[in-house]
């Protein structure tokens, strides 16, 4: 899967709530425009791509696409599970989780709209993301992250995207491009996540434990995420 945002949305924003029974796209009013529709798409490429349209004031349309998705998977929205307070209360709604800025839409299926949340966790294809909140984490305070390793001390995922250009064959065809960035952290009890490197050195230093045994380039030596977790319940099991 592609994990690579769909658009920036300019200053000023005000989300626009729609109602319809089948949603398949995001959208949101601005200066200047009287709606922008996000929806992605696969171009005829058969490339993963984001079309935005924008119908402007002055009554004429601009269409932009941009290379990759901007939501979690390659698609808007998605059959989910919501626990808005942690109570272990969940609903199935629509789910529309937007990366880039980090926007979660719930479709209200009775009340035929979408709305803005931001739960303490939700699952999207089986994939299970818990929110955390703390000062370093910005403008709001909150990351939302997949559990890659549970117990005492977590191994944590987060997904992000990063606008780049797009590669030079390519800048014919779209705007930009935006590039997929998965961080990890590590979070020993309720302490804040930290963020690591996925190296045996890196997750022995957020652990406060000495560098693993081995030579300097194993330490060093980037770990697939299914490593890193084996790593950690390694160390945890002899601790």
């Amino acid at each position: 899967m592609n994990f690579l945002p769909a658009f920036l949305l300019p200053l000023g924003v005000l989300l626009t709530l729609t109602a319809r029974s089948q949603p398949n796209t995001y959208s949101y009013a601005s200066y200047g425009s009287r709606l922008t529709q996000c929806e992605v798409i696969t171009d005829k490429y058969n490339r993963v791509a984001t079309k935005c349209i924008n119908f402007r004031n002055d009554n004429t349309t601009l269409e932009t696409i941009r290379l990759g998705s901007g939501f979690f998977a390659d698609s808007v929205w998605h059959d989910g599970v919501v626990d808005l307070d942690g109570t272990g209360k969940p609903f199935t709604c629509k789910i529309s989780y937007n990366l880039n800025p980090v926007e979660i839409l719930c479709y209200l299926e009775a009340e035929k709209k979408q709305v803005s949340i931001t739960p303490a966790s939700f699952i999207i294809n089986g994939t299970r993301f818990i929110s955390y909140t703390a000062p370093a984490f910005g403008k709001n305070h909150r990351k939302y992250f997949t559990v890659l390793a549970d117990g005492e001390t977590r191994l944590l995922q987060h997904y992000s995207v990063k606008p780049e250009s797009p590669p030079f064959e390519l800048k014919t065809f779209y705007s930009s491009w935006f590039m997929p960035v998965n961080t990890y952290y590590i979070q020993q009890g309720n302490n804040p996540p930290v963020e690591v490197q996925l190296t045996k050195r890196s997750i022995s230093r957020a652990l406060g434990q000495p560098v693993a045994e081995g030579t300097a380039k194993e330490a060093r030596k980037t770990l697939t995420a299914d490593e890193a977790v084996a790593f950690l319940k390694g160390m945890m099991a002899v601790k």
